[in-house]
């Protein structure tokens, strides 16, 4: 995992997401990185959630949760030589158990 804690912080209701990629099949195929993309990814930092009538109301994500996401959705950023998803929480699918 990376040290996204220190690289990068959400605003807001928004995650860091990091994509989880295949890079090479049980038979030894290597995957390259343009046919990876999958719409999974791990969060690896959390906003501090939408402000409401009681103060900051938490997201339902977690950091290390394995997350789904739309296709289309967040910005992918660069910091620190790594990549990342920045994502609005409505926009994520499910968390993967």
């Amino acid at each position: 995992m990376t040290k996204a804690s220190t690289l990068i912080r959400p605003l807001a209701a928004r995650v860091a997401v990091q994509r989880v990629g295949l890079t090479e099949t049980a038979a030894g195929i290597i995957i390259p990185e343009t046919a990876r993309k999958q719409n999974i990814g791990t969060v690896v930092a959390v906003g501090p959630g939408l402000r409401g009538e009681k103060g900051w109301e938490e997201l339902e994500v977690k950091v290390g949760d394995r997350v789904a996401f739309s296709e289309h959705s967040g910005q992918e950023i660069e910091s620190g030589g790594e990549k990342f998803l920045i994502i609005q929480e409505y926009d994520l699918i499910c968390v993967l158990l």
